[in-house]
């Protein structure tokens, strides 16, 4: 039996297809009713089919920062060097 990967079960999803055709065509998408990690399994997929580069903006840091730990560990660059990254984390600047 082959290696499972929840990564690929997601890339198979039928809505990814029609996610990416639409991304491929240039349209601004909004997704609901995605919650915890479905989030960053759902954009890891697209970017895969889609390919090229994504702005993902979230709604506060705390969330920001554990959809960037779940998109590093689902493209596997958790122990790579900054410079080999793709996968970035940009935080506000602005200070409350």
């Amino acid at each position: 039996m082959g290696q499972f990967s929840l990564k690929s079960v997601f890339q198979a999803h039928p809505v990814i297809q029609s996610v990416s055709e639409a991304i491929s065509h240039r349209q601004h998408l909004i997704l609901k009713g995605l919650t915890g990690s479905s989030k960053a399994l759902y954009s890891s997929a697209i970017v895969d089919k889609v390919g090229g580069q994504h702005l993902i903006v979230c709604t506060d840091k705390e969330s920001a920062a554990y959809f960037y730990n779940d998109l590093e560990n689902l493209f596997e660059e958790r122990n790579l060097d900054y410079n080999k990254k793709q996968v970035l984390f940009y935080p506000t600047s602005y200070k409350k």
